[in-house]
């Protein structure tokens, strides 16, 4: 997978540190600032390069990871990262920057995922973060046979109390009682199931 690290100048060699991680684990780059550091000193236009660069690099991850605390850019770049509906992993040392009375609103947004610990935890969750990530994006689309059969052996043709099948969403009809697409297979019908099925009938 592709990720970008979101983090202040200051904590260049940590980011350093935990990219060669992720690297050694087969993860791609986007992006590494740390190789030049701060850019202010040699003129506006290298200043505007490396924002583009920066940028883009965030654009092209499929996870950014900020180490926090973090200064004006790495929140700049969460919010690019929030904006192109990005998974976002926020690292901080100690609870109080995710639940502070000076809390930044946005590290709940829906698209965070928020890990407290030592730079070896960090590493730790985000290596695990992105492989669900990842095979998230590998979920192959079930069949109509396939959601045929699923149906058959997981759902319940009329509404029930209690609902029998509680560990999944095979539900034709809602509470009260009327169709819901919402609550059909679509949201259960994972590889997970289909393997099952086709193992039982291999076995």
């Amino acid at each position: 997978m592709k990720f970008y690290i979101a983090s202040k100048l200051e904590n260049a060699a940590q980011v350093s540190r935990v990219a060669d991680a992720l690297k050694a684990a087969g993860h791609v780059h986007t992006y590494d600032w740390t190789v030049h550091g701060p850019v202010h000193k040699e003129g506006l236009e290298r200043v505007e390069e490396v924002a583009l660069l920066d940028a883009q690099g965030v654009l092209d991850a499929d996870v950014v990871v900020a180490l926090l605390p973090g200064g004006r850019g790495t929140h700049v770049e969460i919010g690019i990262g929030i904006g192109a509906g990005t998974r976002i992993i926020l690292c901080a040392p100690d609870k109080e920057m995710f639940y502070g009375d000076d809390v930044c609103a946005f590290y709940w947004h829906k698209n965070c995922i928020r890990c407290v610990g030592d730079e070896l935890a960090w590493i730790t969750e985000i290596l695990a973060k992105m492989e669900e990530v990842e095979n998230k994006g590998k979920i192959i689309k079930p069949s109509v046979d396939d959601m045929i059969r699923a149906l058959k052996a997981c759902a319940v043709d009329t509404p029930q109390e209690g609902y029998p099948c509680e560990s999944c969403y095979l539900y034709p009809f809602s509470r009260d009682g009327h169709m819901s697409t919402g609550r059909t297979c679509f949201e259960h019908l994972t590889l997970d199931v289909i393997a099952k099925l086709r193992a039982e009938e291999a076995g």
